[in-house]
């Protein structure tokens, strides 16, 4: 069970009263996790949460790669920033150790920021460092997984878009024929020898690959994860999925 004692390690609540921390402690979750085990998955509903003990990442996934935004160490809370823009969690949160957090309700976070004047304003000045830490690492991520260049026309490249598209990887198409599209072309494509070409994030080219090819080097599952399955479906449409169900 959380004391009111134990919410003053925690700047934010350390700057309520003593009837409001106590509110806060009789109503508040108290989450136990181990290493390794997830807190928030992006797109979970919102908490507003505080470290006691412990570490936590923060990871988020941009283009199919998941990379860790920050970490927390006690006395440091997150949350704030869905909670206060009115939008679902957009980081998933996972302990690095075992730890021990503080999880507040909607209704309770909403109470302690009008009820009181300076945790109101310590948590206004994290949610603007927050937003544009935010924006910084959106602007610096590389969007697009994929480039594939080629003839709008050619069959091949609609093979590819298509291939790409059902697996949910971002991919960018650019026509070496178009002048729009021209000084966006790395110069070794603008005249290749043989279209389509796929160019990778790491600026690996892969000539008119073939799927297998291109799967393996999105690092797309190619191989089954067992060696027996007791049923095998095969085919993605109404039937596939009505034998799923």
């Amino acid at each position: 069970m959380i004391t009111p004692a134990e919410l003053l390690a925690v700047p934010v609540f350390a700057a309520l009263s003593h009837a409001q921390r106590a509110r806060i402690a009789a109503r508040a979750g108290d989450i136990h996790v181990n290493a390794g085990e997830w807190i928030v998955h992006d797109g979970d509903p919102v908490y507003f949460w505080a470290l006691l003990s412990g570490e936590v990442e923060a990871l988020k996934t941009v283009a199919g790669e998941t990379r860790q935004a920050t970490t927390f160490d006690p006395g440091e809370y997150f949350g704030e920033v869905p909670l206060m823009l009115g939008s679902v969690s957009f980081l998933g949160l996972r302990a690095l150790k075992p730890s021990r957090l503080v999880r507040v309700d909607q209704i309770d976070f909403h109470a302690m920021v009008t009820d009181c004047a300076e945790a109101g304003a310590l948590l206004a000045a994290t949610l603007v460092r927050r937003v544009g830490f935010i924006r910084e690492a959106y602007a610096a991520a590389k969007l697009t997984q994929a480039t594939i260049v080629g003839d709008r026309y050619d069959f091949a490249c609609h093979e590819i878009r298509d291939f790409l598209a059902r697996n949910q990887i971002v991919f960018e198409w650019l026509d070496p024929s178009d002048p729009g599209d021209a000084e966006s072309i790395p110069p070794t494509l603008r005249a290749a020898a043989k279209y389509p070409a796929v160019v990778l994030p790491d600026d690996r080219v892969l000539v008119a690959p073939s799927l297998r090819n291109l799967a393996e080097s999105l690092q797309l599952q190619t191989q089954p994860n067992s060696d027996v399955y007791d049923v095998v479906i095969i085919g993605g449409g109404p039937a596939g999925f009505a034998w799923a169900v």
